[in-house]
């Protein structure tokens, strides 16, 4: 707090009964905003106060200064600035190489992608039974906010992240469901087997992986690849998953416009 908030507080608590209720509505006034006082003519505090010029001068006085223009100048020399953290070169630059794979990850995913499969994948969700939609560890959350948006749009849908119902509910499976399987590695023996079972049952089956030869990829009807580069030798175990919402967008981006399309053709 800076030294004239510190005096016009001291105005307030220890001679308020000195100030009568014009003044005081001033120094509330000039509390509440500081920083744009300097900015303000005498006329413009004192019609928003609703008070005569004389009343704000009268203030000004009371706090030791000759007058209004007094304050603006002791105000705007001793305002505290916020402070502020300095980037450094290096930091900037890791900043803009950070930002530049980002781009790139997305870039090289939505230039391969066969859009036909997006349409054709939305059209599964959209006529199918059921949607299953399996994944495991931080995968987990793609598979619940994916749920949501279709349940969202009146498609029957749930998400699995534990081994124990992925294998129960695979094992259930009807012709007319659909499984969708989210993972970075596409190799995990619980999604491969239960992408095989599907399969068995007559599922239709879709798998979201990175773009790497795996066993979900092999064994999907339907495979959408992703780019997921982290930019490090030493942690590329690790695999940013911000990517699969793109990709997820898109399809359902495609599923809101079949509905839709649906919707006009049941109207017209």
């Amino acid at each position: 707090m800076v030294v004239w908030m510190k005096q016009l507080y001291e105005i307030l608590n220890e001679q308020r009964s000195d100030l009568n209720r014009s003044e005081v509505e001033v120094a509330e006034y000039f509390l509440a905003y500081e920083l744009e006082i300097p900015k303000l003519r005498l006329h413009d505090v004192a019609q928003a106060c609703f008070v005569s010029t004389t009343t704000v001068i009268r203030l000004c006085k009371k706090m030791g200064f000759d007058g209004f223009k007094a304050v603006q100048v002791f105000i705007q020399l001793n305002q505290s600035e916020p402070p502020t953290t300095a980037i450094t070169k290096q930091d900037k630059s890791r900043l803009d190489d950070k930002s530049q794979l980002i781009l790139d990850n997305v870039f090289q995913t939505l230039t391969k992608i066969d859009h036909q499969q997006i349409q054709t994948i939305a059209r599964l969700f959209c006529e199918g039974k059921r949607v299953d939609i399996y994944g495991l560890a931080s995968s987990r959350y793609i598979c619940e906010d994916l749920s949501r948006k279709l349940k969202m749009l009146g498609i029957w849908a749930n998400s699995v992240y534990e081994e124990e119902m992925i294998h129960l509910l695979s094992s259930k499976l009807q012709e007319s469901d659909i499984v969708f399987v989210i993972s970075l590695t596409g190799n995990n023996t619980a999604l491969v087997q239960a992408l095989e079972v599907a399969k068995k049952r007559g599922a239709q089956t879709v798998s979201l992986t990175n773009d790497t030869i795996n066993r979900c990829a092999g064994i999907a009807d339907i495979t959408i690849f992703v780019k997921a580069n982290t930019g490090s030798v030493s942690y590329n175990r690790y695999r940013p998953r911000y990517i699969f919402m793109v990709v997820l967008e898109l399809i359902v981006g495609a599923c809101i416009e079949i509905l839709d399309e649906r919707e006009s053709l049941s109207k017209g």
